[in-house]
């Protein structure tokens, strides 16, 4: 619900530069950055959308306000316990397997199965060589289907090139941070549904 109040007023950022937008933008990025790793995906995602659409000023806005509202709530937990974040020792926890090449390739593969397979279809494959192959050919055609559909938009609305820009980036960029995070779970799809 957070990620799609983000993009909702992102799109109005985009069509109204009212100040206030600029702001309640930046509060939510920063609530979004607080409240899960993918916030901080989120925030750039945006950020080039606002870049992309010329929308300097309520760029600099929110991203400032955001980085002012996660940095505050860093800085006090580090001053009370010595840790910016409690996500922090598990960040760190999965940069080490990051290195390690064939964790990280199955993890590509598990998460690809859960954001294109499990989560929108509810099919639970088998950890098998079969389970794997039928699950790189539904993903490999979701993929298609995507970008196919986000070529369709993006020829259809003009206008919203710069939310179809930052709702790709962040889904990318919340692909790639779970492909690296160590834990797997089927309510990590449900943020990208919106």
């Amino acid at each position: 619900l957070l990620t799609l109040s983000v993009f909702i007023l992102f799109r109005r950022a985009v069509q109204d530069e009212k100040p206030l937008v600029g702001w309640a933008l930046g509060g939510l990025l920063g609530w979004a950055m607080i409240v899960r790793p993918e916030g901080l995906v989120l925030a750039p995602a945006v950020a080039l959308g606002l870049v992309y659409a010329r929308k300097w000023p309520v760029a600099a806005r929110s991203i400032c306000v955001a980085l002012a509202v996660w940095g505050g709530l860093l800085l006090r937990n580090y001053g009370l316990d010595q840790v910016p974040s409690g996500y922090w020792p598990r960040l760190l926890e999965s940069l080490r397997y990051v290195a390690n090449l064939p964790f990280l390739i199955d993890n590509l593969n598990r998460v690809s199965n859960l954001l294109a397979v499990v989560v929108p279809f509810g099919i639970k494959l088998p950890y098998s060589p079969a389970g794997i192959a039928t699950s790189a050919v539904i993903v490999a055609g979701a993929t298609w289907l995507m970008g196919r559909g986000i070529s369709a938009i993006a020829k259809r609305h003009e206008k919203d090139r710069a939310v179809l820009l930052a709702m790709v980036s962040y889904c990318l960029g919340f692909f790639l941070v779970h492909c690296a995070w160590a834990a797997i779970d089927i309510r990590y799809g449900l943020p990208i549904l919106p």
